[in-house]
């Protein structure tokens, strides 16, 4: 159904039957800087780099991953808990845990970032 109703159909199914099996889960692994095609990811069980750089060089964007730990030490699965990219601004979760992204990098992809604190921990 989806072939019938979209021009561009990106089938990344090889990368579950490899060994080891790797992943992108549809919902919720990137969040896209569509202004400055960017594209933010955070590694999990449920999103792995490697799928994750062939979606990004397919549809045109650069990738940027990076690792975050909820407050019991535990990765986050969803990276739109974490970041968010608007036209004006973005705002990230102190949770982001990687040398290679930070509310630094955010600021240069031309938008403003907005730290801000969860006291609850309860990043998922």
């Amino acid at each position: 159904m989806l072939k019938s109703n979209y021009d561009v159909m990106l089938d990344l199914t090889g990368y579950e039957t490899a060994e080891p099996p790797a992943f992108l889960e549809g919902t919720a692994s990137l969040v896209l800087d569509r202004k400055n095609k960017i594209a933010y990811a955070t590694l999990s069980n449920r999103t792995f780099e490697k799928p994750a750089q062939t979606w990004a060089k397919l549809i045109g964007y650069r990738l940027v991953t990076f690792t975050s730990t909820n407050a019991r030490n535990q990765r986050v699965l969803h990276t739109n808990t974490l970041l968010t990219i608007c036209n004006h601004f973005g705002t990230c979760q102190p949770a982001i845990s990687h040398r290679r992204l930070s509310c630094a990098t955010v600021d240069r992809a031309e938008t403003h970032a907005v730290c801000v604190s969860t006291s609850s921990g309860g990043l998922y």
